[in-house]
């Protein structure tokens, strides 16, 4: 396969800029949030703070799949290029979407002599922004899509990702929980205790630990982070926040002192698509581990 004759696809789970998902030609579908049943407006989906308030202040938050249209003429305008499709997205233990993008790949590539592969990315935010930015490099090698989905399958083994709730209620309403998780939502918010939820390699949501304190819940992550992290490779630790800015820059200061001064440390804002199960206040550690996750 020559550089470009595959296009990559992915969802705005990704947090990935639209520039920089344009600059390397990657294909964007976005997913519907609505806020009491009515779509999201764009401006409010645009502005994170509008949207996070907009949560804060009682509106109930909910997500769907990308409608079959969008998917079909997109896929259908790769195909008549003469291109191959891979499409790395929201995992479907999260979200309909996935088997909704299966079920059209498989409508469309009928009669065309190109291929459509679907890859279940098992991560999302910036985990699955470090696949995405692989893929390209990959394709950009001139790999083809069997092989950057054999990459990324291991990538994605080996991507953590532990997060604090702010109020647990919110991954309760987002319909997103396990059932397991749900009594602890129920008394864990009355106490205002924070919970740690980490993504198994089935990418169900389970419970770590729980904090009487933001303090205590940071200080928790970054044993978490100096155990698991994969020291040997060259990477970023990224700290996702929804709307909680000052906890971010807070978790930053911690990554440096646990790691070392010379760590490359970024923020990235977690975007409405997965805001809406999280909510207002969340935060997320995402890096790469030395050992695969179970």
């Amino acid at each position: 396969m020559r550089i470009n004759e595959l296009d990559i696809y992915t969802d705005d789970s990704c947090n990935l800029s639209k520039e920089w998902l344009a600059k390397h030609e990657v294909e964007m579908l976005e997913l519907s949030v609505t806020l009491d049943g009515e779509e999201c407006p764009r401006e409010v989906r645009d502005d994170l703070r509008a949207f996070y308030s907009a949560i804060r202040n009682g509106a109930h938050p909910s997500t769907s799949a990308v409608p079959r249209g969008q998917i079909e003429e997109a896929f259908r305008r790769s195909m008549e290029r003469g291109r191959d499709i891979l499409y790395v997205g929201l995992p479907a233990k999260l979200s309909s979407n996935f088997e909704q993008m299966r079920a059209v790949a498989k409508e469309v590539v009928s009669g065309y002599h190109q291929r459509i592969c679907c890859m279940d990315a098992r991560s999302a935010t910036m985990g699955l922004a470090i696949m995405i930015e692989e893929a390209v490099r990959l394709r950009d090698e001139g790999q083809s899509s069997d092989a950057i989905r054999n990459t990324l399958e291991k990538l994605s083994d080996h991507i953590r990702i532990l997060f604090m709730l702010d109020d647990p209620q919110y991954l309760k309403a987002g319909g997103r929980g396990e059932k397991a998780l749900e009594h602890v939502a129920r008394f864990i918010s009355k106490l205002s205790i924070k919970p740690l939820l980490t993504i198994n390699r089935q990418c169900s949501i389970k419970f770590h630990s729980a904090h009487r304190s933001r303090k205590r819940a940071l200080e928790r992550m970054m044993e978490y982070l100096q155990s698991m992290i994969d020291r040997v490779r060259d990477q970023t630790v990224y700290v996702a926040h929804a709307d909680a800015l000052p906890l971010a820059e807070m978790a930053v200061d911690q990554v440096r002192k646990t790691l070392g001064a010379q760590q490359r440390v970024a923020i990235a804002e977690v975007p409405p698509l997965i805001g809406a199960h999280v909510g207002p206040g969340a935060i997320a550690l995402i890096f790469q581990s030395a050992q695969p996750r179970t």
